[in-house]
């Protein structure tokens, strides 16, 4: 990446966020960055890829902001999601399985219907696809329209509840904060969960920034009887890199297989807004929570993504990011099990 490229999708960035902000758009600090520069290479803009090292620089500061919110007062709770858990997973398989017959009725093929349904990931099931030969084009501009939906609505949906107010959110943030934000004892458990997050990345784990940090930094908390605040700076700025990253995963094909598969993809983008909103009015009405941690905590976006999402909605973190984690994994065991067993 050169520096002119480097710039430009500085400006693209800071360009998209002001915008949003000022029409008061939800979620304005990723979905800003990921519209403009989205727009950008749709038209052609070429601009390449975040390096690695820097997108999962992103998610270990997120895992972070997650872990963050892990300490003794809060284990309890953690127990207690076992249940909704068990809904999630059971939901990701069913709609799964659901999406991929439907996907068969459209003459794709099996492997390219599975890993188009399942979500999992742009570039975890597009590789999943090429190992069986399917449609890799198909499977990325289903998987793309799939983050394009849930992150562009869910925020609306949640923004809607919240001007009903039906809803009382705060930011799951500890009320009793024992040390300063930096002081030596924080940046050590900082360090703890930042190791956590490089081990997983060397395993070559899919998220493995978010979901090494994430406990590591969780447990060093609890061992050490500690609770603190995550610099809120900090963390808008891995959203923004969220953003960037999403955007710049767009080009010109995508588009093009968008027009060719229209019909379906409407069919598709209703299906996830509507079992979405069943999945969640679900969880919130058997568990008693609110509507809208139960919506973000449901929608089958990316786990960065949709944590970069409840955070700026200011809804459970730690809810969300557990029954996503949950999601992510089914989708990571289960699909390529599948894919083994039933694909020759």
């Amino acid at each position: 990446m050169t520096l002119e490229q480097a710039g430009l999708i500085i400006v693209l960035a800071l360009l998209g966020f002001g915008v949003l902000k000022k029409i008061g758009f939800p979620a304005s600090t990723i979905l800003g960055p990921l519209v403009f520069i989205g727009t950008y290479q749709v038209l052609g803009g070429g601009l390449p890829l975040l390096p690695a090292f820097l997108s999962n620089t992103f998610l270990i500061i997120i895992g972070l902001n997650i872990g963050t919110s892990i300490n003794r007062d809060n284990v309890e709770d953690i127990k207690k999601m076992w249940a909704p858990s068990l809904v999630i997973a059971a939901f990701t398989l069913v709609t799964t399985l659901i999406m991929t017959l439907i996907f068969l009725k459209m003459a794709l093929d099996l492997p390219t219907a599975l890993f188009s349904a399942a979500p999992g990931g742009i570039a975890e099931m597009a590789i999943l696809g090429l190992a069986y030969k399917a449609n890799v084009a198909t499977i990325s501009t289903f998987q793309v329209v799939r983050y394009l939906v849930i992150i562009g609505i869910v925020p609306l949906l949640v923004k809607y509840f919240q001007n009903k107010n039906a809803l009382n959110l705060k930011v799951e943030n500890p009320s009793d904060v024992s040390l300063p934000m930096f002081s030596p004892q924080i940046i050590g458990l900082y360090v703890i969960g930042i190791l956590g997050g490089l081990l997983l990345i060397a395993l070559g784990v899919p998220g493995g920034g978010i979901l090494g940090s994430m406990p590591a930094l969780g447990v060093a908390n609890i061992v050490s009887n500690q609770k603190y605040n995550f610099p809120s700076r900090l963390m808008r700025f891995a959203l923004w890199g969220v953003g960037i990253n999403i955007g710049l995963e767009f080009s010109p094909e995508i588009i093009m297989e968008i027009k060719q598969m229209l019909l379906p993809i409407i069919g598709f983008s209703l299906a996830i807004v509507i079992s979405n909103l069943l999945v969640g009015w679900l969880i919130s009405y058997l568990y008693h929570w609110d509507l809208v941690t139960a919506l973000l905590s449901s929608a089958p976006g990316g786990l960065s993504q949709m944590v970069a999402v409840t955070y700026e909605m200011k809804a459970d973190v730690l809810k969300v990011s557990i029954l996503q984690l949950v999601r992510v994994l089914t989708i990571l065991t289960s699909v390529p099990l599948a894919a083994a067993l039933i694909i020759t």
